[in-house]
């Protein structure tokens, strides 16, 4: 192989290997963006829907029950800490499905933000594909690397003499066989 065809090859590899990294970083970047706003709208409207929900159930149940349950004691005050555990209650029980509320918003989001990645269902399936993503781009990157050190070798003044002495002796085989046929 002459140093051009050794160039060529090289440099066109390296555009591969170049567009195949940019594509895997676009890839991973795309998906951390969509996993930092998912992570960000899912706290903004978890925190929005049980505060919302704890706020309107102490105005109202927590009123009414604690004039009921005090009458039954003849205790307003013991009617106001029972209602007040109860909805402690319901705020815990709201938080422990945090989880479920997440993958809602990750599935809701996912159809319009990814059009043509993944249907994701939790953040676990992002956290694996992100880290798919980042290995497939580093692999890019090393091969992208490889051909650059394959093009230093393919430009080295060996290289260069060793295509130099191949052109001269056809030269040279060529000249000799103009001769004798003369």
């Amino acid at each position: 192989m002459t140093v051009f065809e050794s160039i060529n090859e090289s440099s066109n590899e390296a555009v591969d290997k170049g567009e195949t990294y940019l594509k895997k970083s676009h890839e991973y970047y795309r998906l951390k963006v969509f996993q930092q706003l998912t992570s960000s709208v899912s706290l903004v409207f978890k925190a929005f829907i049980i505060g919302s929900l704890a706020l309107i159930g102490l105005m109202f149940l927590a009123v009414a029950s604690a004039i009921a349950i005090g009458n039954e004691l003849d205790s307003q005050p013991l009617g106001c800490v029972i209602v007040g555990f109860v909805f402690l209650l319901i705020s815990g029980l709201l938080y422990s499905f945090r989880k479920h509320i997440n993958n809602k918003v990750i599935q809701s989001m996912a159809k319009t933000f990814l059009i043509n990645m993944n249907n994701y269902k939790t953040e676990e399936d992002i956290e694996l594909s992100l880290k798919r993503l980042n290995l497939e781009r580093q692999i890019a990157l090393e091969e992208l690397k490889s051909v650059k050190g394959d093009f230093k070798e393919s430009i080295q003044p060996a290289n260069w003499l060793q295509s130099g002495i191949k052109l001269f002796s056809k030269y040279g085989m060529l000249m000799l066989v103009k001769k004798l046929i003369k």
